[in-house]
């Protein structure tokens, strides 16, 4: 995967980022039951606004693009 399309909010339409411009981001959550889940992202920046994806788990491993707390 080269390129990451994301959906940009700005534009109004779906956008591409080369994936060295892109970072991973894990979402750590604890329900009121106190089950933990974690929800995996990638984000980027395109002309200024921040820009979100959220994918799978095994999406996540395969990319290759550093990865930031979130």
């Amino acid at each position: 995967m080269s390129k990451v399309s994301f959906y940009s909010v700005k534009k109004r339409s779906t956008i591409e980022l080369p994936v060295s411009a892109c970072w991973k981001v894990k979402y750590h959550k604890e329900s009121s039951t106190g089950k933990a889940t974690t929800r995996y992202a990638v984000k980027g920046l395109s002309e200024g606004s921040n820009v979100t994806r959220f994918i799978t788990e095994a999406a996540f491993k395969a990319l290759k693009c550093p990865e930031k707390n979130a």
